[in-house]
């Protein structure tokens, strides 16, 4: 799990950094939470919450590909 979750992590970074917005912005708007990226080292992840955000990922880069 922890490789998983490790690969999550570096997705979303580099996710953040290519749409140049802030750990929080990302958390509130993929997953309703803040301080989601924060916790995510200390704290397990479910599918749902994976697809929840590589679901919000694809829509955000389909987005700005649209623009």
């Amino acid at each position: 799990m922890r490789d998983h979750k490790a690969a999550l992590l570096e997705e979303i970074k580099a996710f953040i950094a290519e749409q140049g917005m802030s750990e929080t912005r990302f958390g509130l708007e993929a997953v309703n939470d803040s301080r989601f990226l924060r916790r995510l080292p200390n704290r397990d992840v479910t599918l749902r919450t994976v697809t929840k955000i590589q679901e919000y990922m694809r829509r955000q880069r389909a987005r700005a590909a649209a623009e």
